[in-house]
């Protein structure tokens, strides 16, 4: 479960503000800047906060640390006693529900709720108060103070000052003097005592301001400053010190106050905004102004020109102050001065520059740029609506809406986009847009109110909408007249092309643009883009998003979830097919929509990647996929003969199926059985066909099937096929993309392509490319070029932005069904998973302890490829060791020693087979070790008087499908099952059993939940227990928790087998391959955290 942490922090700029970060199942932090999730789960705590804690968190904190650089809820005036309120109500229920507060409401439960809060700041640490929300440190230690400063003012040991904020002020209570000053002290003292203050006028006779204003103006303002509400006060400099002045002796402090208190204040430009008016109302764009400034460590601001006019500063150091400005800023230099040169005036365009160029310069001299307090950059978003072009001319449809309809273009389906822009939330026309495309400046006005542009976002908008003009065939014809690549881009013009007219390359013909060219925001010369409208296939628009998408663009897309326009939105909704009669079965309701998914990109020429957990049936989907096309084929056959129009029958080619060897007979038996009437050719073994005898045949058949070892072999005769369809099963196998394999697979027939895998990502995302290499060439670039743009922003920073637009350019290309949910399958039993922590004997563990020691002396002898060998061979030696010491010794000594077992997975696993056979049920053991196999299955053959067969990769395939079968056959006799987790962990059913035992562990999840899958999948009627065996204070240990650790990527990798374990130094080397025992002489689990070190510093 994902956990809220909230945090306190007094930000320099922002004051008292609450932020927070999420930490993930994996233990990994990020900021968040949206609260909602909380104030759901806890209403009443969150409750005084409401509304404030909805709203966004835009503001970004300025302050050193952890806290830098996080959105911002600013808790300013009562907001910040509200915040307070708030976690003191979770510390209350969480303290109440484990005992440490009574359940009454009594003052003394007030008192001992106020001792608990600093008892539990003083450990420094953070406190979880639900299992989704913690209170960290820094939150606690501001509550300690927040019990002082309640009690300060319930004694009434405040006083009112007045205070300068940017250039308002502000009345504010304080402590009394005499109190230890602290300055979040200060700000819970005034948060409660407007509080108090409110409350003491609502309760007394006291006039409040209403009464006083036609009295006392200045007064009336006071009183309502120093309430809940914070107004700023309407007083001229003179009138500010004259306030200060009367304040300070009522507190009696004995001295006047003064306007300047610290010796060097900080020296700041101030921007103002427009305050003239034109005579048609428009706000006057020449009217900017800037003034100097003087800012004190507290954060008030004063202009020189107020300064010196009170006597706090000389006119002489004033100038040298606008001196220092001024020889930072050529805009400034040359700007318009006021009389007492303490202010300047720029128009709009100055100002731009002065922002983008010379803040920067100031910042480095120490002088700070001051934009007025509403400004934030606003970002420029690209929202992208597509629909089928087919919805648009439904009545009159055309030869090309004909072809794409029929799957014959190469280039896909096609969608018709129109894009707006938005400047923040608000949408712009396009008339708008082409009015800030002119301007080329940073600060615009848009409906009466003056922004601040983000110009990277508005320069990858611009370089967005320009690659998409010059990809598109463009709608409009007067954006088609204007194309002007030869004049922009130095190319040479082209005709503009529908798409689906050829290749992709070959529709990157025209640009599109409104007469006229301008310098884009990031300097470069284009068209003056208002947003283009135009049709574009979906390898055009993937390829669009991968090689022309500026790293800074904001882009959403919208549309219909139904037609062409699914491939866009990702949201694919395909149309309903009916379920092919020629199929005996009937398919389950996730099989007939993953059979409408299929169609769907048949239709549009795509290929896909159907994705589904191991076990939902994606052989019976694709039997499904082949009787419904001939089902549709013969159909409109018959409707053109029933029409009178003459035509010749075209039958569906042939469907090339390549899968591991191990499930060819799967497949053959699965096809008699529920498509008899699909023709299918064996290509396998050493009398199959070759040359034309092999053509002959195979171009009968309905469905071929072959190894992926002979597709290499033999792939100069299946190039010659004329296949309707390429499968890949199991395409896993084609995950590295430069074997020999995979590249084989990508020289096959393009057209019509589907892989299939429930495991899409074994090790890192350069899988996922390689597949979709396969199924749709192309769509997602060059590996180098998805690297860059997906893989290491993924899975080195985590980047949610990239995952996002991963999913929106393979979304309708990938459909993944877990067996897990219950809204896709809901008769399958549940899976029960649990890792057997096993104590070695003494035999294992000294034998353990004697290969670490040679480990670690031979350590010190050999070099860096020596040493990664060394490694790989002690780690395949200790999992021997844990197995069973005479599979390590290879002496041929018995299981037992005196009756005893010699290894501690054995007796366990002895222990599990007697329960499981006295019930009558079965099992499967899976190990990575063949060559100890003959000795276990002679002692439990020998132990539980039943014939124990092993499946592994060295049986033929006739007697592997007999050994299926039999186990198969009799789900209601026990018996156990020993199998190679390579062999038998893929392209098989084994539901007869409801028990499997993984006696050792791979590096990779993925594998051993394939492996499991062969009993937890459609068809199993019972629940499945999975055990995996770890041996305590071991590497396997190690292991288990490091796979714990790296399972996040598509639940499936440890990225890189042993290479994680290369490099540790030698010293956590030795203490992974040791048996670490406590004083009792009994192994240490990796679970201590005294051992985890050595696993977490390596990582």
């Amino acid at each position: 479960m994902t956990q809220h942490v909230l945090h306190l922090v007094l930000d320099p700029v922002a004051g008292a503000s609450l932020w927070a970060h999420v930490r993930g199942d994996d233990g990994r932090a990020r900021l968040t800047d949206d609260l909602g999730p909380l104030v759901e789960r806890h209403p009443s705590a969150f409750r005084p906060l409401l509304p404030w804690v909805l709203r966004p968190m835009r503001q970004r904190s300025r302050a050193d640390g952890r806290a830098k650089g996080a959105p911002l809820m600013l808790l300013t005036g009562v907001r910040l006693a509200r915040a307070t309120d708030a976690m003191r109500s979770l510390i209350e229920v969480s303290a109440r529900a484990s005992g440490r507060l009574p359940s009454d409401s009594t003052a003394a439960v007030a008192s001992a709720l106020d001792d608990l809060i600093v008892e539990l700041a003083d450990t420094g640490a953070a406190i979880a108060v639900a299992d989704d929300l913690a209170l960290a440190a820094d939150a606690l230690s501001v509550l300690a103070l927040d019990v002082h400063a309640r009690r300060l003012v319930t004694a009434r040991q405040v006083v009112p000052q007045i205070e300068v904020q940017a250039d308002a002020t502000i009345a504010a209570w304080d402590t009394a003097p005499g109190v230890t000053p602290h300055p979040w002290l200060s700000a819970l003292a005034d948060a409660h005592a407007r509080d108090a203050f409110a409350a003491l006028l609502r309760d007394t006779d006291l006039p409040d301001g209403d009464q006083l204003e036609g009295v006392d103006p200045v007064g009336a303002q006071l009183i309502a400053a120093l309430g809940p509400d914070a107004a700023a006060l309407r007083v001229d400099v003179p009138g500010r010190r004259r306030l200060t002045r009367l304040l300070g002796q009522f507190a009696d402090t004995g001295a006047d106050g003064v306007l300047l208190h610290d010796v060097a204040p900080d020296l700041v430009v101030r921007v103002h905004e427009p305050d003239g008016t034109a005579d048609d109302g428009a706000i006057d764009q020449s009217a900017w102004r800037i003034e100097a400034c003087l800012r004190e460590s507290g954060g008030t601001v004063h202009p020189l020109g107020a300064l010196v006019s009170v006597g706090d500063l000389s006119m002489v150091a004033a100038l040298e102050h606008t001196a220092a400005i001024r020889s930072h800023s050529p805009i400034l230099r040359g700007a318009k001065t006021s009389r007492s040169g303490m202010e300047w005036t720029v128009n709009t365009h100055e100002l731009s520059r002065f922002i983008s160029a010379d803040a920067a310069d100031l910042a480095e001299h120490s002088i700070v740029v001051m934009l007025p307090r509403t400004w934030t950059k606003q970002a420029v978003t690209v929202r992208a609506t597509v629909q089928d072009p087919e919805e648009k001319k439904r009545e009159g449809a055309d030869a090309n809406a004909e072809k794409s309809q029929k799957g014959q273009s190469m280039t896909g389906a096609i969608g018709s986009f129109s894009f707006t822009t938005a400047i923040g939330d608000t949408d712009l026309t396009d008339e708008e847009m082409q009015d800030i495309l002119t301007a080329q400046a940073d600060i615009v006005q848009l409906r009466g109110e003056w922004i601040r542009l983000d110009r990277s976002t508005l320069a990858a908008a611009e370089r967005f909408l320009d690659a998409f003009s010059k990809t598109a065939y463009l709608q409009s014809a007067e954006q088609r007249r204007f194309a002007q690549i030869s004049v922009l881009r130095g190319g040479t013009k082209r005709a503009p092309q529908p798409p689906g007219d050829g290749d992709a390359a070959a529709a990157l013909g025209a640009a599109a643009s409104a007469p006229g060219t301008a310098t884009g925001a990031d300097g470069d010369q284009r068209s003056l883009v208002v947003p283009p409208r135009g049709d574009m296939s979906v390898r055009q628009w993937v390829h669009l998003l991968t090689e022309h998408n500026p790293e800074d663009l904001r882009l959403t897309i919208g549309g219909k979830d139904r037609g062409a326009a699914a491939f866009f939105t990702t949201r694919a909704a395909p149309p309903t097919v009916p379920a092919p009669t020629t199929l005996k079965a009937t398919l389950r309701p996730y099989q007939q929509r993953g059979l409408e998914w299929m169609a769907m990109l048949d239709g549009a020429g795509l290929g896909g990647i159907l994705a589904d957990d191991m076990g939902l049936g994606k052989t019976m989907q694709v039997l499904a996929l082949l009787c419904w096309e001939r089902e549709n084929a013969d159909a409109a056959f018959a409707a053109a003969d029933a029409d009178g129009t003459w035509g010749q029958r075209v039958p569906v080619g042939p469907t090339l199926l390549v899968c591991p060897m191990s499930v060819i007979g799967s497949w053959q038996r699965e096809a008699a059985t529920f498509a008899p009437h699909l023709r299918v050719h064996v290509h396998h073994g050493p009398q199959r066909l070759t040359g034309d005898d092999f053509a002959t045949e195979a171009m009968q058949a309905d469905l071929i099937l072959t190894t992926y070892a002979l597709m290499a072999r033999d792939l100069p005769d299946l190039q010659r096929l004329g296949l309707h369809r390429v499968i890949l099963d199991e395409a896993q196998h084609i995950k590295n993309a430069d074997t020999q394999v995979s590249r084989a697979s990508r020289q096959l027939p393009e057209g019509r392509r589907l892989a299939l895998t429930g495991t899409p990502v074994e090790n890192d995302l350069t899988d996922l490319h390689s597949i979709m290499e396969f199924a749709n060439p192309g769509l997602l670039g060059s590996e180098d070029r998805f690297k860059e743009t997906y893989a290491r922003p993924i899975q080195d920073d985590h980047d949610e932005d990239a995952l996002e637009q991963l999913n929106r350019v393979t979304g309708a290309f990938i459909l993944r069904r877990l067996k897990t949910d219950r809204s896709i399958i809901r008769d399958l039993p549940d899976k029960i998973e649990m890792d057997e922590r096993i104590t070695l004997t003494p035999e294992q563990a000294g034998l353990i302890s004697a290969i670490g020691e040679e480990m670690t002396k031979e350590l010190a002898q050999v070099d860096r490829t020596q040493r990664k060998a060394l490694i790989s061979s002690t780690v395949m030696r200790i999992k021997q060791v844990c197995n069973h010491p005479a599979h390590y010794l290879g002496d041929g000594s018995p299981m037992l020693e005196d009756g005893q077992h010699r290894s501690g997975k054995m007796d366990r696993i002895d222990d599990l087979l007697e329960s499981i056979i006295s019930v009558g049920e079965k099992a499967l053991i899976f190990t990575q070790f063949t060559q100890y196999a003959p000795q276990m299955i002679e002692y439990w053959q020998d132990r539980f008087g039943i014939e124990v067969p092993f499946l592994h990769g060295g049986l033929p395939k006739a007697e592997r499908d007999h050994m299926v079968a039999e186990f198969q056959k009799d789900t209601g006799q026990a018996g156990v099952m020993l199998l190679s987790l390579r062999a038998g962990g893929t392209g098989i059913t084994l539901t007869a059993a409801n028990h499997v035992i993984h006696l050792d562990r791979w590096w990779n999840p993925a594998v051993e939940n394939q492996a499991t899958d062969r009993a937890f999948r459609i068809g199993q009627k019972r629940n499945v227990t999975v055990r995996r065996m770890v041996a305590i204070g071991t590497i396997e240990e190690a292991i288990a928790e490091r796979l714990a650790m790296k399972s996040a990527l598509a639940d499936a990798t440890v990225a890189a087998g042993e290479r994680w374990l290369q490099d540790l130094d030698d010293d956590r080397l030795a203490d992974l391959f040791t048996v670490t025992r406590d004083a009792e002489g009994n192994a240490v689990s990796w679970s201590d955290e005294s051992r985890k070190g050595a696993l977490s510093d390596g990582d």
